[in-house]
């Protein structure tokens, strides 16, 4: 492995391409806040509760952020950040996507809050769908097929919810995403078929029998089937008092909960 002494660090080869990488980065996301962020006038206003907001105007934050995009991605692809550059680079993420909403709601507001919130909690079936493929990778086997798990999975649950009541369909969701990684297992450890191959084939049965079921049963059935009332958040005692973060994070359903159990859980 080669490497490269900059500014008295050493770094090797593969470190240099991940910083040309990012600094390439930098410079598409600065390309898009001046050609597209700049293009639309007046402030957003972000609420962050019933009486209180702060405003953001679009077109000058889309200019600044830019001409900041263009000198971080300079001094990234000149001497890099060394330790600190997973930290620019979270910053320089979220000052985009800060962007990215004041040109979206410019000259009209919105519930900052309310939309974290509501991206905690949709955010649970990618978060417990990367945990599931980061066991089965730490097994030695790939697992692709995590989105038609979690389709036939939510198909399954949908039905039986609605025929019993939410709990059970939940259930019979968990057992459906067991029995097709059952599958997955015994195809890919017992019979020695390509991993890669019948995680396809388990997105694509999924696919099309979720599909199938959905047209044939679900949508002419509506008034009865996949009807079900959505979970009640559940407020946690002192930490949903919290000003800005307690909303966020601790006024969700027992899913999201889960989910940060979950979280921890597989990290440690």
């Amino acid at each position: 492995m080669t490497t490269h002494s900059v500014t008295g660090v050493v770094v090797s080869a593969e470190q240099r391409k991940r910083a040309r990488g990012v600094g390439i980065a930098y410079l598409v996301l600065a390309g898009i806040c001046l050609a597209v962020f700049t293009r639309r006038a007046g402030d957003a206003g972000f609420k962050i509760g019933e009486t209180s907001q702060f405003t953001l105007p679009a077109q000058g934050f889309g200019w600044a952020l830019g001409i900041v995009l263009v000198a971080i991605a300079a001094a990234q692809l000149l001497r890099g950040f060394g330790k600190l550059s997973n930290v620019v680079l979270a910053l320089a993420t979220a000052a985009f996507f800060m962007s990215f909403l004041s040109w979206a709601a410019a000259g009209d507001s919105f519930s900052f809050v309310g939309m974290l919130q509501d991206t905690v909690s949709r955010s649970v079936p990618i978060t417990l769908g990367a945990i599931g493929g980061i066991l089965s990778e730490r097994s030695g086997v790939i697992n692709i097929s995590i989105e038609g798990m979690l389709l036939a999975a939510a198909c399954t649950s949908a039905i039986a919810g609605s025929l019993t009541n939410l709990w059970l369909g939940t259930l019979v969701g968990v057992i459906t995403g067991v029995a097709l990684a059952l599958v997955l297992a015994v195809l890919s450890i017992r019979y020695k078929v390509d991993q890669v191959i019948v995680g396809f084939a388990i997105n694509f049965f999924a696919l099309g029998i979720t599909s199938f079921i959905s047209f044939r049963v679900l949508v002419p059935n509506r008034d009865t089937m996949n009807n079900l009332l959505p979970v009640t958040p559940i407020n946690l005692p002192l930490l949903s008092d919290i000003p800005f973060f307690g909303q966020i994070f601790f006024q969700q359903t027992i899913f999201v909960y889960f989910s940060f159990f979950a979280v921890a859980l597989a990290t440690w």
